[in-house]
Parts: structure tokens; sequence; C-alpha cells
């Protein structure tokens, strides 16, 4: 698996950059830039995790214990009784204007976040085990020892987007687009790559991810590129 401090040899190897003109904190401060910007660029696997909670009879709130719901991005489906079923999101205000306080009872098919909670509508009417499978945020890395949470062949990506950084700063910015460009291409292949493995099986890399894949806005990078 590669590592932070090799992607920054590898920068500085390809740019000539030293540690005067570009700190290491940079170099990192740039690796967590482009794994944010991977994270908004696709359906990742990567990203996907699931915890499980009991249902309490007329209890709408619920705490997920492996995440914090303020970094949950997405909730994408729940598993109930064994089966799998859509659960869409609604804010809160919305929630309110159409129910007022008066939720239905019944099995949840609405969800809306408050207060570090998972609300549910309608409002569980018994006790039930749900498991929900959700996105979370991409993992900042802070050490030289830290690794990529995707598969090793597309590791590059994240030095083709710091070497662009670096030319960007030194104000070569015919080397920085030449950077980018490689940076999109490779994540296009990596997009590819991962579709086709969710094709051919589905629950090896993440499920249900149809209900997400319209709803990722490209990240406008501040280098003034918006890429594919």
């Amino acid at each position: 698996m590669t590592t932070v401090d090799e992607i920054r040899a590898l920068v500085r190897l390809t740019t000539m950059v030293d540690s005067g003109e570009v700190a290491d904190a940079q170099l990192l401060t740039w690796i967590n830039e482009c794994i944010y910007d991977i994270s908004m660029r696709g359906d990742w696997p990567w990203l996907e995790t699931n915890d499980t909670f009991a249902t309490v009879a007329t209890q709408q709130a619920y705490t997920l214990a492996s995440i914090s719901t303020n970094e949950m991005q997405e909730i994408l489906f729940v598993i109930r009784s064994g089966k799998q079923f859509p659960i869409q999101h609604i804010s809160q205000q919305e929630a309110f204007a159409r129910w007022g306080d008066d939720f239905p009872d019944g099995d949840p098919t609405w969800y809306y976040v408050a207060e570090e909670k998972v609300n549910l509508i309608p409002v569980p009417s018994g006790v039930e085990t749900i498991k929900v499978f959700f996105v979370k945020p991409p993992t900042e890395l802070t050490q030289g020892s830290d690794t990529f949470a995707w598969i090793g062949t597309f590791h590059n990506l994240v030095s083709d987007f710091v070497e662009g950084k670096a030319w960007q700063q030194q104000e070569d910015f015919q080397k920085a687009q030449v950077a980018f460009n490689r940076y999109f291409d490779r994540l296009d292949e990596m997009r590819r790559m991962y579709a086709t493995r969710e094709n051919d099986a589905p629950w090896a890399v993440g499920a249900a991810r149809d209900v997400r894949s319209g709803q990722n806005t490209p990240f406008q990078s501040d280098w003034g590129l918006a890429g594919p």
C-alpha cells in the first residue's frame, strides 16, 4: 500500500520542489484535498459503512454508534427483517411543514437528521432491528505512514493531483494542467473499474448506490478546473 510519505517523495522527485519551497505539511494538505475531491466525484464502496440499532415503539430519533450523524453524508438504504428497503432524505423543515408534529406510525421510508440523531418517518410502531447503510466522509490522513482506502492501482491519482498543485504554486501552469489532466483521466479509469466490479458483484463492493448517483455535484476545486 502506498503511504503519504511515498506520495510526497514522488512529488518532490517529479517536480524538484524541495521542503524549503513547499513544506511537508502543505503536501499533506493537498493530499487530503485530493481525497476529498475524489470522494465527491463518484459512488465509492470505501466510503460506505453500516450501523445497527433497535427501534422502540413510538420513538422517532436514534443515535448511530459508529459515527456522528453530523458526519454522515447520506443513508443509502436499510435492512429490515432481512430485506432491503429504500429510504429517502427529507429536510427537518419539510418534514414539519408536511406533518406538523403529528408524524404517522409505520414502516420508515424517510429520515432527517437533527441534534445528532436520525429521525425516522413514519415513526416505528414496534421493536425491530434496523441495519442502516450510509455514506461516510473520507478519513483525513495525518501521518506519513497513512495509506489510502481505494485499490492500490489508482494511488497515483494522488501524486498527479499534488504534482499539479505544486506546479501551480511554482506558477508553471502548463505543467500543472498536464498533471491535472492525468488526474482526471485516471479518475475516470477508477470510476469505470469500480462500476464494472459493482455490476459483476454488487454485494461485494456495495449496493443500491443508484439512490445517490445523481446527487453528487462535481466538486468545483480551487485550482480553477471543474473536471469531468
